[in-house]
């Protein structure tokens, strides 16, 4: 017995780790001793507490909530390497995002991989920072620190990344990162995997966290985020956002497998969706959905995710909306509420890869009710794809192309080809109307064009700037909420190059 206590434990695990391994303790003169064997002390850290007991009593240090808030020890480390080797090959396929989940001795790009990968050339490899909407390139990227993500191409398959010494992040709080208004590449801090679903973070101002492993996978798939993989996240609000990656998840535990694409669909409530899937060369673009949702809004809501940048030589799909004058984005995702009506959709279609022709590929359409229709113009109204005969399309891209996808009867559909055929500016009237909430406004131009949309009242007065930009050539949508407007009957007006048109609209309160 050593001052009155009669025995004592400690209990150890590694970071990341749910469950503790116990070590009984040895009394040696007057203190009780316990070594946590070597092979335990890992770059994952270590937390453990210490229990005593009188024979009537146990006491523990931390004195409460010791196995929550155990205590932290940071690991030093000679040489981590990666867990995975660069995956070798082209810039159509072999772009990986790269992090390093301990602190570094000496984080630059020549201490963590030149040794490994040989002098910089980037037809051999390849390293960039995406950094405020812009590519950085080696030797002007910053450094690797915990949290932090970059790109990597490695032609040669087999090379291993050791990123050398340094110290394991301290998983005794939470790890902080602070995501800047745009899109941000974030990294994993600890060396053990974490649940997305713990992570703390105001969803509403965020869309991810995406993963790129040949192509951009959508976040509703990512339920888990693992050490040395970089995600991207693009912060919706106009200031800076605390994502938080909490140290003591239980991320030791099984964590699931991540969701089907069919299961994303179920959990938005999906009433109908076409899927399109962009692919040329090796390049891809497969995840791009637009349909329609009872949970789906006018305006930009929750199922409206952004189109992540491209990465090397790449086919990407878009749903522009330039004219969302809060947060103007390119989306992956584009879906609307239930219409009595039709309805039409914008997609862009753009690579950077030269004499090579893109495949479109549409799935799903069967899963729209009824007997509506489903086709694809170009942007001047011809047909290019009827989806009741053909699921694919092939076209010389240059670039860029825009498309229409109609979804309707075939009253409406014959009457928007006729129009966009037409090459008229048109506006059309406004639905619905009478409104109380929000109306969607609709019109067209046959070239590209600067346009504007006011709002003005009996009077003569404007009363709103609607929107005022440069659009391609098709037919666009933007949504206008009512607040702030009193009930009323008002003039809608857009103007382009010389034409000017008029419509009335009523607000119901």
């Amino acid at each position: 017995m050593i001052w009155g206590w009669e025995g004592a434990g400690l209990q150890y695990r590694k970071g990341g780790e749910s469950s503790y391994t116990l070590v009984e303790m040895s009394a040696q003169v007057n203190q009780f001793t316990g070594t946590i064997p070597g092979i335990e002390v890992t770059s994952r850290g270590i937390e453990y507490y210490i229990f005593a007991s009188d024979g009537m009593h146990v006491s523990y240090d931390p004195p409460l909530n010791w196995q929550a808030s155990s205590h932290a020890v940071r690991v030093r480390v000679s040489n981590l390497v990666a867990t995975e080797s660069p995956t070798g090959g082209s810039d159509q396929t072999a772009y990986r995002m790269i992090s390093v989940p301990v602190e570094l001795d000496n984080p630059t790009a020549d201490d963590v991989l030149v040794d490994d990968l040989g002098t910089y050339d980037d037809t051999e490899w390849r390293f960039q920072e995406y950094k405020n909407g812009d590519w950085v390139e080696y030797p002007h990227t910053g450094g690797f620190a915990p949290g932090k993500a970059f790109w990597l191409i490695v032609r040669e398959l087999g090379k291993q990344i050791d990123a050398g010494a340094g110290m394991s992040v301290s998983t005794e709080d939470s790890f902080p990162i602070t995501l800047n208004p745009g899109w941000n590449d974030i990294g994993l801090p600890f060396n053990f995997s974490a649940s997305w679903s713990d992570v703390d973070v105001d969803s509403s101002k965020i869309n991810g966290p995406y993963l790129y492993e040949r192509f951009w996978d959508i976040p509703s798939t990512i339920t888990q985020l693992d050490p040395w993989k970089g995600y991207a996240i693009k912060n919706l609000s106009g200031s800076d956002v605390v994502l938080t990656i909490p140290s003591r998840s239980g991320a030791g535990a099984s964590l699931g497998s991540p969701k089907t694409t069919s299961g994303f669909m179920e959990d938005l409530a999906i009433q109908w969706y076409i899927r399109i899937i962009a692919s040329c060369e090796e390049a891809m673009d497969p995840y791009n959905y637009l349909g329609c949702s009872g949970a789906a809004l006018e305006a930009r809501d929750a199922l409206d995710l952004s189109e992540p940048p491209p990465v090397g030589s790449y086919v990407s799909v878009y749903f522009p909306h330039l004219e969302w004058s809060a947060s103007p984005d390119r989306l992956t995702t584009d879906f609307r509420p239930p219409s009595s009506g039709g309805a039409m959709w914008e997609f862009v279609v753009e690579t950077n890869i030269t004499s090579s022709l893109v495949t479109l590929r549409f799935e799903h359409a069967e899963s729209i009710p009824g007997s509506s229709e489903a086709v694809i113009l170009d942007s001047s109204g011809k047909l290019c794809l009827d989806l009741r005969y053909k699921k694919e399309y092939r076209f010389d891209c240059e670039k860029k192309k825009s498309f229409l996808l109609l979804v309707g009867s075939e009253d409406y559909i014959n009457r928007e080809k006729h129009e966009l055929a037409a090459g008229a500016y048109v506006l059309y009237q406004n639905y619905p109307n009478p409104f109380d909430d929000t109306t969607i406004l609709s019109f067209a131009v046959p070239v590209q064009a600067k346009c504007s949309l006011s709002l003005f009242n009996l009077s003569g007065e404007m009363v709103r700037k609607i929107a005022e930009c440069e659009y391609p050539a098709g037919r666009h949508e933007v949504a206008m909420p009512a607040g702030g407007l009193p009930a009323g009957v008002y003039l809608c007006r857009m103007e382009a190059h010389e034409f000017a048109g008029t419509r009335k609209i009523i607000l119901l309160k």
